[in-house]
């Protein structure tokens, strides 16, 4: 009596098929792991950009302006970013499903490991910087890259609104009561500052960022309620450069130095 091999045999010596080699196997298997690898390091890295996006957002800018709070939430999430880690956690868990033992695991416990694999990952990343570098380079080299992820230059550059910013050209006490600014279209601003708030870390001094909050008065002029510091270091970087025709050089995360040859 024929045994189920002798049965399984025969039906490929009929069918005139070969066995695959175990070399074919375990490449396949391999490759396989190196795309979920890839996958997850790429999710790590998207989640890295996107914390560091959502930790740099003004979350409580509707307090001064009165807008909606969960408007302004929904207007400040890194979509982008968030996107592209979602597309590589699938992404990571179709690839581990395809390997040889991936079919033990349940699809849910495979996309909660990826995720998780991202988050430590990515949190490891933002802490040494990481996020802030891949977020300068792209905005540098991909115009469109602020189109798609929260500008906040954008943002505090709407004095019809109330919002204003710039860097110190003239301190308080050069002209008592105001400070004139450029904010980051160029333009120029003289900014009264007899009334306002003053966060504590602010320095109203020449070279100074601050961000503003108040109204309008006339061309050229504001009247600020609150004066806060900028802590944005991508655009204030950016701007410098495009605005005093500098070479910025970037040395470890957070560090840098400049050459002005105006």
């Amino acid at each position: 009596m024929n045994t189920i091999s002798d049965q399984a045999l025969e039906k490929l010596k009929s069918q005139h098929m070969k066995p695959i080699p175990r070399w074919e196997f375990l490449l396949k298997d391999s490759v396989i792991w190196a795309g979920f690898m890839v996958a997850v390091l790429v999710g790590s890295v998207a989640y890295c950009v996107a914390l560091f996006l959502l930790t740099t957002q003004d979350w409580d800018l509707y307090r001064y302006v009165g807008s909606n709070a969960f408007a302004d939430a929904l207007s400040g999430l890194p979509y982008l970013w968030l996107i592209i880690l979602l597309l590589f956690v699938l992404l990571a868990m179709y690839n581990f499903r395809h390997t040889q033992s991936g079919y033990r695991y349940r699809v849910w416990g495979v996309i909660v490991a990826s995720i998780g694999a991202s988050i430590v990952i990515g949190s490891v990343l933002h802490v040494t910087g990481f996020g802030n570098y891949l977020d300068r380079v792209m905005a540098d080299n991909l115009p469109v890259y602020r189109q798609l992820t929260p500008d906040r230059q954008s943002v505090w550059t709407q004095p019809e609104k109330g919002l204003l910013s710039g860097k110190i050209l003239t301190p308080e006490n050069l002209l008592p009561n105001t400070v004139t600014i450029r904010d980051f279209k160029g333009k120029k601003w003289l900014i009264s500052v007899n009334s306002a708030l003053v966060d504590p870390s602010v320095r109203l001094e020449i070279g100074q960022y601050i961000k503003l909050v108040g109204q309008k008065t006339s061309t050229g002029q504001f009247q600020a309620t609150h004066i806060m510091p900028w802590n944005m270091q991508r655009w204030i970087e950016e701007y410098e450069t495009s605005q005093d025709q500098s070479i910025l050089f970037f040395t470890n995360p957070g560090q840098s130095f400049i050459i002005r040859y105006n």
